[in-house]
């Protein structure tokens, strides 16, 4: 159709009816229609009212898309205005690797294409502390309750046979696509380091920091789990299986072949291969320029793997946590307090030191601090999600601690994908919970392994409801731990999550100030 005013403005309301059909958001829904509008009517100011465009959607599979094409010299609507931005819009894709909504700009085979791309509205339970999580837990408490109400045989059928068959189902499952998942995560992460040379010395440090600060937090979980279960020895004699699941780690490190880690699923060899084929890849990227696009491509579509993985999750969790209730005792069940109490205790020390900081380094008093941001973290709380405060966490940033909104533009999508410090504190205390209830003992040089992998699988692993359950799954696994105390560590979970969000959402504002004022982003310094 031609690019006159009447085909713009109904091309709008048809991708907007698109879209609702799709159950996008709606407001997600005007931004994106807004931005096509707006880039049409670039278009049409640049080729004429008589230039030709097609419009096309995908709906099969979440993100929903809308692809617009016109062809001519080469021509991106989409371009900053403000020629001062930190990175351009390519780098910043690839170092989020993560789509919710937005609009890609490409020119291919002498056609200029905009993609717009929303992710389909998912269903959440906002107002329940916990979300998904809770109700999993309540279910299997109510479960656990009204099977007492069966015949013995029907509760041993149960508890003793078909929970545990479709449990192990569901883990292979998970162990199966995770093994991938990994891979890919960490290889496409690698691969985006291919734009390095656009970035200035900022982002670099910046990313640096994130880095450090999750292994910072993984080791200060090391202390305070060692404190409540003190399963740390250096005698490696003394745990046969976790030694000799160590050794057998370092000496394997490197895989016999390309397959064997996946069907092992052994983390360190994947991530190994991961790393050895990400700078292969770069070194050859001028070489098969198409490589790098089908590796980021391949990204997606683990991530909607995983999407849809999510649910088998919460069942698995239902089923953990009900065989949990069924066959351990009161008193064994109330024993996750201390993994609770690691957890907070953790949390509070990273919490206190991110705010000691900036209250010294820049006199900004804590009560002042949460007062700012008091509506950010009561969202944060009731949801247990960081990414839906993402543009009131940028607004308060530029507003109330004067930093440039642009860089905050920046730092905030970032921090979102790398800045994962909870995490990894969480996945090291599971290890030590693993180790003390099944009468294990851990070597020193098991501990480091433990560090690494959970320092790894912070930015690699998914997110969502029960993304974390696969997570602590592959440290047990991988430290040769029973998987069977993945109940308890749900039960356990269900109090740390929302509490993890609000301080890994603390951790991020101390950062985003200390980072702003260190390369002087600050508007009206002297004000």
């Amino acid at each position: 159709m031609k690019l006159s005013n009447q085909n713009i403005g109904k091309t709008v309301e048809d991708v907007q009816k698109f879209f609702e059909t799709a159950g996008v958001a709606k407001k997600d829904i005007l931004k994106i229609c807004l931005i096509l509008e707006d880039s049409l009517i670039q278009y049409q100011e640049k080729f004429g009212e008589d230039h030709e465009f097609t419009i096309r959607g995908k709906s099969w599979f979440n993100p929903t898309k809308i692809i617009i094409r016109l062809k001519g010299e080469p021509f991106n609507p989409l371009k900053d205005a403000d020629e001062n931005a930190i990175f351009s819009e390519s780098v910043m894709q690839n170092l989020l690797q993560y789509e919710t909504a937005g609009t890609i700009y490409k020119y291919e085979d002498g056609y200029n294409e905009i993609t717009a791309f929303l992710t389909k509205e998912k269903k959440t339970v906002k107002k329940i502390p916990g979300g998904w999580l809770t109700v999993m837990l309540v279910a299997a408490i109510i479960c656990s309750f009204l099977i007492g109400f069966f015949p013995n045989n029907v509760q041993s059928l149960i508890i003793n046979d078909f929970v545990p068959m479709v449990n192990q189902w569901i883990m292979n499952l998970i162990m199966a696509v995770m093994a991938p998942f990994i891979f890919v995560s960490v290889l496409s992460s690698i691969i985006a380091i291919d734009n390095a040379d656009t970035l200035s010395n900022v982002g670099i440090k910046i990313i640096g920091r994130f880095f450090a600060m999750t292994l910072i937090t993984c080791i200060i979980a090391v202390a305070v789990s060692q404190f409540f279960y003190p399963v740390i020895t250096l005698n490696g004699d003394s745990s046969a299986h976790v030694s000799n699941k160590t050794l057998e780690l370092l000496s394997n490190i490197v895989p016999k072949n390309i397959v064997s880690p996946f069907i092992d699923g052994n983390l360190l060899q994947i991530v190994l291969l991961a790393v050895g084929f990400g700078i292969s890849i770069l070194m050859l990227s001028s070489a098969f320029p198409t490589l790098k696009k089908i590796i980021m491509e391949s990204k997606k579509l683990w991530f909607k793997i995983m999407d849809a993985v999510s649910t088998a999750m919460l069942l698995t969790i239902f089923l953990c946590v009900f065989k949990t209730l069924t066959t351990n005792s009161l008193e064994e069940i109330f024993g996750v307090w201390k993994i609770i109490a690691i957890n907070y205790i953790t949390f509070a020390i990273i919490a206190g030191v991110m705010l000691f900081n900036i209250y010294i380094r820049y006199k900004i008093k804590i009560t002042e601090f949460f007062n700012k941001l008091s509506e950010v973290f009561l969202t944060v709380l009731s949801t247990g999600s960081t990414t839906i405060v993402m543009s009131k966490n940028i607004e308060i940033a530029s507003k109330e601690f004067k930093i440039e909104e642009k860089f905050c533009g920046f730092w905030v999508p970032l921090a979102q994908a790398l800045c994962v410090p909870t995490k990894g504190a969480s996945y090291i205390i599971c290890i030590f919970y693993g180790a003390a209830d099944s009468g294990n003992q851990i070597t020193l040089a098991a501990v480091l392994i433990a560090l690494f992998l959970a320092w790894q699988l912070s930015f690699a692993g998914p997110v969502g409801p029960g993304s974390t359950m696969p997570m602590y799954l592959m440290m047990l696994e991988q430290m040769d731990l029973p998987l069977d105390t993945i109940g308890e560590i749900m039960i356990a979970d269900v109090f740390i999550v929302n509490i993890s969000a609000v301080v890994l959402m603390i951790t991020k504002e101390c950062e985003l100030i200390d980072v702003a004022h260190k390369f002087n982003y600050i508007e009206n310094k002297n004000s």
